[in-house]
């Protein structure tokens, strides 16, 4: 027999780790939300899938270079970035980040 919790029998830090991961999801989602179709699509597909597109295979789906699907993945990271960046900061203090055309 399978048992569902409820709120109530979970310990504080478990409730409040779920919540923190609901707001995380729900402001990803939103960052998301404001790249633009091809900047999105790219972020899906390069970082969200679980067998990550290449350069090569974004620019033949969009019709463009592989350096083309490169400056549009950097651009939207920067976006991410720009976006994410305090709550990353909030999450997880003392964690260094990388400059976002390093990591592309």
């Amino acid at each position: 027999m399978d048992f569902v919790m409820d709120g109530a029998d979970l310990p504080d830090a478990e409730i409040a780790e779920q919540e923190e991961h609901h707001i995380v999801q729900e402001r990803v989602l939103e960052a998301l939300g404001r790249l633009d179709p091809r900047e999105r699509y790219i972020i899906e597909q390069r970082i969200m899938n679980d067998k990550p597109m290449t350069l090569k295979e974004l620019g033949e789906h969009f019709g463009f270079s592989r350096e083309r699907a490169r400056q549009l993945e950097i651009r939207a990271k920067a976006k991410l970035e720009a976006e994410l960046g305090e709550l990353m900061d909030e999450l997880f203090p003392n964690e260094e980040r990388l400059p976002v055309a390093e990591t592309a």
